[in-house]
């Protein structure tokens, strides 16, 4: 499965994740090789953590934000020109590997450009009922600008291939 990935890069955004990080990129490297985390300023060795579990690390001097961490990991992922594909996945353990694994695997297949995770379409995700109205209200008024059809247009998981990382 790791050759079937090699094309294949993982941005992780880190802020401040020790307790969690290593079994992350331990989950990610089961499937995938290359897993670039970007430790934006964290204060509590999140980044040094991530590159003893194998992770490439990129730091940054201080918190940019999350947006930041993810330009600088996609960024670093260009540099290799055998990257065709893509994925972002945040480091605090809310996303399966296996998730990104099918999201690569349909952008693969499908000829599509972009995959975003949901998590609205199992029961897997618990959310209060209060962030669930906010989430939806959010996806909605995204929904109604870009003329798409998310179901969640706030979650970090997403995988998309070069020509659109070349864009962002």
């Amino acid at each position: 499965m790791l050759l079937e990935n090699n094309d294949t890069v993982v941005v992780v955004p880190v802020f401040s994740e020790a307790p969690v990080i290593a079994s992350v990129i331990d989950e990610l490297a089961q499937y995938f090789p290359n897993i670039y985390c970007v430790d934006d300023g964290s204060p509590d060795g999140s980044g040094e953590i991530a590159a003893k579990s194998g992770a490439h690390v990129v730091w940054h001097p201080m918190n940019f934000g999350q947006g930041a961490a993810l330009q600088t990991g996609i960024e670093a992922g260009l540099e290799n020109p055998e990257i065709k594909y893509f994925v972002t996945f945040d480091g605090d353990g809310q996303h399966s590997p296996l998730d990104a694994l099918e999201m690569v695997r349909t952008l693969r297949a499908q000829e599509f450009d972009v995959v975003f995770g949901s998590r609205f379409l199992d029961e897997r995700t618990e959310l209060t009922a209060a962030k669930r109205v906010v989430l939806k209200l959010a996806v909605s008024y995204t929904n109604a600008l870009t003329g798409l059809k998310l179901t969640d247009a706030h979650n970090g998981l997403r995988a998309f291939n070069r020509s659109v990382a070349s864009w962002i």
